[in-house]
C-alpha cells in the first residue's frame, strides 16, 4: 500500500513540473527585431522580452536593446499596455523609465473590432504581467 501512494505522489509531483515547465516554454523570450516592428504574428502568445522602456504620457513603449533612451524610433517599438486600474504597475513602469527590462506577458490587440487605434506607435502591444530591470 506504502508503495502505491509513494508511486502516485512521485507520479504527481512529475506532472506538475512538467506542466510547469511547459508553461515555461510557452512563454517565449523575444528580442528580436520583428517583435518590435510587427507583432501581430505573435497575437495571442505569452511572451517574454528584452528592451529599453519609455514610460512618459505620450511614449509608453518598449524599445529593442541598445536604443537611445532620449532617441527611440518609433519604426521599432512595441507598446506597452498596462490597465488603468493597475496602478502599481504602472508605477512600476513608471520608475523604470528609461531603463533596460524585461517584460512579460501577452501580445494582444487592445482595440475594439472595426475600430482604429490612434496614439500608439503600433497596433498590437504587449498587455504586461511584470516588467524587472535587467542587471538589479
Amino acid at each position: 500500500m506504502k508503495a502505491h501512494v509513494l508511486a502516485i505522489s512521485i507520479f504527481a509531483m512529475t506532472c506538475g513540473t512538467t506542466a510547469s515547465i511547459h508553461a515555461a516554454e510557452d512563454a517565449v523570450l523575444e528580442s528580436s527585431a520583428e517583435i518590435f516592428t510587427d507583432a501581430r504574428p505573435m497575437l495571442g502568445k505569452e511572451i517574454v522580452v528584452k528592451g529599453v522602456l519609455r514610460w512618459t504620457f505620450e511614449n509608453r513603449n518598449l524599445f529593442p536593446p541598445g536604443t537611445d533612451p532620449n532617441r527611440p524610433l518609433e519604426a521599432y517599438c512595441l507598446p506597452v499596455l498596462i490597465k488603468r486600474s493597475d496602478s502599481a504597475m504602472q508605477k512600476i513602469a513608471e520608475a523604470l523609465d528609461r531603463s533596460f527590462v524585461v517584460v512579460k506577458g501577452r501580445i494582444i490587440d487592445p482595440t475594439p473590432p472595426g475600430e482604429v487605434s490612434l496614439g500608439s506607435c503600433k497596433p498590437v502591444g504587449i498587455e504586461v504581467e511584470s516588467i524587472e530591470k535587467v542587471g538589479g
